[in-house]
């Protein structure tokens, strides 16, 4: 399963793409990648796209452990961050289960599960008409 990522600095937001069978350990490299990024800065929004998932690994261990490294990287800030996952489809709507499940009790993240684009950029505050004329603005 690719994970990608794309940094819109200009937007203060990550855009995070899952596709096919979802893998944690998958996750981990790609977590390291952005961790290593030069744009990478804590307080990112992030919109996680996981609307081309097909199915996922159910290592709940690996996914506390995952999140539990995330949760260094993005929290405390002194503003709530806000993480908006879109899963229009079954698999999808039960891997965002499985993840807000893994960040239940961590302060300072605010997580939103929607069905489109359209809900997800609405709540980030965006103005844009989709995700692909977002990331066209920011090139």
């Amino acid at each position: 399963m690719p994970v990608t990522y794309r940094i819109l600095p200009r937007r203060g937001l990550v855009y995070v793409r899952f596709e096919g069978h979802a893998r944690v350990a998958e996750s981990f490299e790609a977590l390291g990648r952005f961790a290593q990024d030069p744009l990478f800065r804590p307080g990112l929004a992030q919109l996680i796209d996981l609307s081309a998932v097909t199915g996922f690994e159910p290592d709940y261990v690996a996914l506390f452990r995952l999140h539990a490294q995330k949760t260094e990287m993005f929290v405390p800030q002194a503003a709530e961050t806000v993480n908006v996952y879109i899963a229009p489809t079954e698999p999808a709507q039960r891997l965002s289960h499985q993840i807000l499940k893994s960040w239940q009790g961590i302060p300072g993240l605010v997580h939103r599960v929607v069905a489109s684009e359209t809900e997800a950029l609405h709540i980030l505050g965006l103005d844009a008409r989709s995700i692909a004329a977002l990331m066209a603005e920011e090139v």
